[in-house]
């Protein structure tokens, strides 16, 4: 992650890396930071922004399984949330 997630508190940085973990790109997480969203919740409730510029809206089953993902890992610490990402990067280079 780049460093404007270093400048984030503890707690925005567990949502960042668990929506990451949830599947969506490193990159497009710092996009939306850049964009000016503090947290992945605020990117997801933007359906204005999206249809500005031209970003299909977020289906509601995607919702649901964001705001599941995010429930089971509720308790789950910054730092295990970053092996595990970290875990995910180095798998998928070994698949390239």
């Amino acid at each position: 992650m780049s460093e404007m997630f270093w400048t984030k508190d503890e707690e925005t940085q567990r949502q960042w890396l668990l929506y990451a973990l949830f599947g969506v790109p490193p990159e497009a997480c710092e996009w939306m930071m850049r964009q000016g969203f503090e947290t992945p919740d605020d990117w997801i409730g933007d359906e204005a922004y999206r249809k500005r510029i031209g970003i299909k809206p977020i289906t509601e089953p995607a919702r649901t399984e964001w705001t599941t993902f995010k429930a089971e890992h509720e308790d789950t610490p910054r730092s295990v949330l970053e092996t595990a990402l970290k875990h995910r990067h180095q798998e998928m280079r070994g698949n390239e």
